[in-house]
């Protein structure tokens, strides 16, 4: 048996299909993210979608897979870019404010579509997958990808997966839309939006009936125009979202807020560089007062007071909508 290429540095990372290492090529000294493959198949069967994997044309937001061979008898490796910069989920603790996650997100969008230019679906997009370069999002870990526009899938991953792969197993383009979309979801809330979440037949029902993904609990930092672009892009029939990822991208773009808020411990909402805030205060008589200031001064003529929690609630929403709209 011939000796491995590589001498394992460390382990970045476990995943469905196999570990991830920080490896060092013996031979040439490149350091690089080898994932190692457990093969249930015939080993060609896997080197040869890895080898297609390596003529990529080269995408700042897809992490590029340079070499890939057999590891022993019973295993395939595939050696690509290495990024320490981590990934968008060591980022999703917590909700990021909207602005930033269009960013993010957009730049995802564009290494996608040229995925999909190259007639490649992803079928695993969520932010485990994106990694960061020097800041810079890019694609990676193409193990559910399929060469054509009309795939099998076999399996998938919960929470981001389009309800047709659970029904049908059936991939189109859609299905990485919907996936992106739940991933700027995921991003927006701290993942609260993905757990817990229905599975299997559960799934597919929840999201027939309009129950899934629970977009009410995007919070009321998220613009209505971004709702509504979620909304659509995680429509249960994949034929009514965007057609495209390059038109989610768009549409994203327009989306993106003038002014971005994130909300505090407290529930305040708090502009990203701290000048705008936006709370709700009770009052003694059980009813509702908001407070907009800037750089700590109340701002009288954009808070109103004696409103019921809902009332409070649209107007609160109404504020953050003119604001990522550049009104105020």
């Amino acid at each position: 048996m011939a000796e491995e290429p590589y001498e394992i540095v460390g382990q970045l990372g476990r995943g469905h299909f196999g570990a991830v290492y920080e490896a060092r090529h013996l031979a040439l000294g490149w350091t690089v993210a080898l994932k190692l493959i457990p093969v249930r198949t015939t080993v060609e069967v896997v080197l040869e979608e890895a080898r297609k994997l390596a003529t990529l044309p080269r995408h700042d937001n897809v992490v590029q897979v340079v070499d890939a061979g057999p590891w022993g008898d019973s295993a395939v490796y595939i050696a690509s870019e290495l990024c320490l910069g981590g990934s968008l989920a060591d980022r999703a603790g917590t909700p990021l404010d909207p602005a930033t996650v269009c960013g993010l997100v957009s730049d995802a969008c564009r290494g996608l579509d040229h995925l999909h230019q190259h007639d490649l679906l992803h079928l695993d997009i969520r932010p485990a997958n994106i990694l960061l370069s020097e800041g810079t999002p890019r694609l990676a870990d193409f193990g559910l990808a399929r060469w054509n526009d009309e795939a099998d899938v076999e399996v998938w991953y919960g929470p981001h997966a389009a309800p047709e792969l659970v029904e049908s197993g059936r991939a189109t383009a859609a299905s990485d839309v919907f996936s992106m979309a739940m991933t700027l979801a995921h991003l927006l809330t701290g993942g609260t939006i993905c757990r817990p979440f229905p599975v299997n037949a559960e799934l597919v029902q929840a999201s027939a009936h309009g129950e899934w993904p629970r977009l009410d609990e995007l919070g009321p930092h998220v613009p209505t125009r971004l709702c509504k672009l979620l909304e659509e892009a995680t429509q249960y029939d994949h034929a009514a979202r965007p057609s495209s990822v390059a038109a989610f991208k768009r549409a994203l773009d327009r989306a993106t807020p003038a002014v971005a808020f994130i909300p505090t411990a407290d529930g305040t909402l708090e502009s990203i560089g701290g000048e705008w805030s936006i709370s709700t205060r009770a009052t003694a008589t059980g009813r509702v007062r908001v407070e907009v200031r800037r750089n700590g001064r109340r701002r009288s003529q954009l808070g109103k007071d004696d409103l019921t929690d809902a009332q409070a609630r649209r107007y609160v929403a109404s504020l953050v909508r003119r604001f990522a709209n550049g009104e105020l």
